[in-house]
């Protein structure tokens, strides 16, 4: 695998919102080139059998892992692409102390992390984790399904699933996990 001296970066962010009885849940990321331009982004609805997949306490909310699942799909879907470095930005405090110290107490998000990290090793991506005030984070509107700033931006749209990539994730974890 070529190397490169280009930093690329990713910002990431999800939903989880209560309507009513159901909760409307989604992850999206932008993926911008090392000059700063927009260049792909992804926005899903994450279904009811994902939310129960990240929550399964049911819990009143799910956002960290929702956030936390954002991420791994941005690495999932674009690890080829940021070649060496990559500076990740979330607007979740507890996303980004998880993946520098590389632990959580949580038993969803540790299946994430694990997974996310094993990303890293084998892409051979060199992250740096940072945090992006929710107002700057381009993201946050396809993580809510608003994706016409992006486009606007000249930024291509990625098909993600959610249900893919958590089937990636437990392929990841069930080899390389604990």
């Amino acid at each position: 695998r070529q190397s490169s001296a280009d930093t690329w970066f990713i910002q990431t962010d999800a939903c989880f919102d209560l309507d009513g009885e159901s909760v409307v849940a989604g992850v999206g990321a932008v993926l911008f080139a090392p000059d700063g331009r927009p260049v792909k982004f992804f926005s899903h609805k994450l279904s009811d059998e994902m939310v129960r997949t990240l929550n399964p306490t049911n819990k009143k909310s799910a956002i960290f892992e929702c956030e936390f699942f954002a991420l791994f799909c941005a690495f999932w879907l674009w690890g080829d692409v940021i070649i060496d470095a990559v500076v990740v930005y979330t607007d979740n405090n507890g996303v980004r102390d998880a993946l520098i110290s590389c632990g959580t107490r949580n038993a969803v998000a540790k299946q994430i992390l694990t997974a996310t990290l094993v990303l890293e090793s084998t892409k051979q991506i060199t992250p740096w984790y940072a945090r992006v005030p929710t107002d700057s984070n381009l993201s946050a509107g396809p993580s809510r399904f608003s994706c016409n700033k992006v486009i606007s931006m000249g930024a291509s749209r990625c098909d993600v699933s959610g249900e893919e990539c958590w089937a990636q994730l437990r392929a990841l974890n069930e080899k390389w996990g604990e």
